[in-house]
């Protein structure tokens, strides 16, 4: 099982925090934080007999529970929290959000970039809207919907100053379709203005789960980055490959991916 794939399953596991055979006192998890080489950030649990492993847990604003993620299995242990410990507030959102920007070695110029939002819920019901900006002679610049009104809000609640492409590019009709294994090689095809885009994600990294976020109304997400990835316009390959941006600094305290996924993307009022 990847490691992606072991965090969605125990995604789904429960919600108290005592174990559900023996509830022996050194069967408990003792919360604390601990600093890991992903994030400074990460609130974790220990147990002495998961050998010492790390169970991470996060409060999932609007929905009350709390995930687990770790590549081993979380077996029988449940969990309990209390509501002073989740973010309360009105559903604003919940989605996808999937972005790869390429470049050549060696450039500062972006060749391709792609950040797609894929709604769930929101005030314009569900959808999904693409920033689109591939270079070159035939290349392509849109932002793609199938949703107007989706697409608007999405121009007025994500964009923010890390935004590296066009923000006012057209906005454009356009049809979508998700494929490929999402814990190995998903993949997002666009068709629009007799275009087809695809993109890729590949050599997926362990998710990081929960809390802190680029955009500071964004209070959860399962957040997977990429070590590699695609963008071909027409069958043909954009040049370049991700690259490490300094943006992720300031939620996750290092550089990161150009090439990552958002799954569960939630924001609040």
């Amino acid at each position: 099982m990847t490691a992606l794939a072991g965090t969605l399953e125990l995604c789904l596991q429960a919600f108290d925090f005592s174990l559900v055979k023996g509830g022996r006192q050194e069967d408990r998890l003792t919360p604390r934080i601990v600093k890991t080489a992903e994030s400074s950030f990460i609130p974790a649990l220990d147990s002495p007999n998961l050998d010492g492993r790390l169970i991470q847990l996060f409060s999932l604003a609007a929905f009350n529970p709390i995930f687990c993620v770790s590549p081993w299995p979380c077996r029988d242990i449940k969990m309990e929290t209390t509501s002073n410990a989740l973010t309360q507030g009105a559903l604003r959102w919940s989605g996808e959000h999937w972005m790869v920007y390429l470049r050549p070695e060696g450039s500062e110029q972006d060749t391709g970039m792609l950040s797609l939002y894929h709604a769930y819920t929101s005030p314009a019901g569900m959808g999904t809207a693409a920033f689109v900006q591939i270079e070159g002679e035939n290349g392509f610049k849109g932002f793609c919907t199938d949703n107007i009104a989706f697409a608007h809000f999405v121009k007025d609640t994500q964009i923010g100053a890390y935004t590296p492409y066009d923000v006012e590019m057209p906005i454009v009709d356009a049809d979508f379709s998700k494929g490929g294994d999402i814990l190995e090689r998903p993949t997002w095809t666009i068709a629009a203005q007799g275009r087809e885009i695809v993109t890729t994600w590949l050599a997926l990294k362990a998710p990081l789960v929960g809390p802190p976020t680029l955009h500071p109304k964004i209070v959860f997400t399962i957040l997977v980055f990429a070590d590699s990835g695609s963008i071909t316009l027409d069958g043909e390959p954009v040049p370049g490959d991700p690259y490490m941006r300094d943006g992720w600094k300031k939620s996750l305290g290092e550089s990161k991916s150009s090439c990552c996924f958002a799954l569960a993307e939630t924001m609040v009022k």
